[in-house]
């Protein structure tokens, strides 16, 4: 495949393939949980879109939910709940259910948080009394995040044109003139080049760590000095001269992880 026709697959796959956000609020205070929903109807109101919104009393109820196969996009957790806290269902969540696509936005009374969070990525911390314009903030931003989430990468093999959302890809690797996609589930090959591939990917997303691989910052479970290890277990080198990139991109996420504190 040629350079133009490849970006212009690209072009044309880059789309949302599905607008309707998926909220879910969990709080076993109803004053708190109608609060919040009010808001996100508010917000609705005045962007002129639809969400699909979910409200749950305990946190037992909505992981019961979760467990069913139910997903959904964000979810607004208060931490002090009394039969599963918001921490123990962050911990299901990015652990147990292996999700780090669910944005999560805590809600508090207390301060002295936020290093029991880190671990579960969270989007932001709301201390009760809510406040109106930061729930408007972080809606704004769980949007943003869910396009990106939601876009997909096109490839040919053949004559038939495949599409795979980017989240789910782990990594590409090149093997010759032709690049293997690699996922937790499948694995697929197309022509191309790794240069050319990078040009099209969000480069907030992922990078080149090699001169055979780049890799979904998202699904790297372990950085070290000369390699990562995947998600699926699998372990990639770093190239000697892209791992100043790599911890540059390391210390990067780690300030956006810690702006929200």
């Amino acid at each position: 495949m040629c350079y133009n026709e490849f970006t212009r697959e690209r072009e044309d796959a880059l789309k949302v393939v599905n607008d309707l956000l998926r909220i879910a609020i969990c709080d076993d205070d109803q004053v708190i949980c109608s609060e919040v929903e009010s808001l996100i109807l508010e917000y609705q109101e005045m962007k002129q879109i639809r969400f699909d919104i979910e409200v749950f009393a305990s946190g037992a109820e909505f992981y019961s939910f979760l467990q069913k196969g139910n997903q959904v996009d964000l979810v607004f957790l208060d931490i002090e709940m009394d039969d599963m806290n918001g921490i123990e269902i962050g911990e299901k969540i990015r652990v147990e259910m292996n999700d780090h696509r669910t944005s999560i936005i805590y809600i508090s009374g207390k301060d002295g948080y936020d290093r029991k969070l880190f671990d579960f990525q969270p989007l932001h911390f709301l201390s009760k009394p809510i406040e109106r314009k930061k729930v408007f903030v972080d809606l704004e931003l769980a949007m943003k995040l869910f396009k990106k989430n939601n876009e997909v990468f096109a490839f040919k093999t053949g004559h038939d044109t495949n599409r795979i959302l980017m989240s789910d890809i782990l990594y590409f690797e090149s093997k010759g003139r032709k690049l293997r996609i690699v996922t937790m589930d499948e694995e697929y090959f197309f022509y191309g080049t790794i240069d050319q591939v990078l040009q099209e990917l969000p480069s907030k997303t992922f990078i080149q760590i090699h001169r055979s691989y780049i890799v979904n910052y998202n699904h790297v479970k372990v950085f070290s000095y000369d390699k990562v290890i995947m998600e699926n277990n699998k372990c990639l080198s770093i190239g000697q001269k892209r791992r100043q990139a790599v911890r540059e991109m390391q210390l990067k996420k780690s300030r956006e992880m810690t702006s929200w504190i």
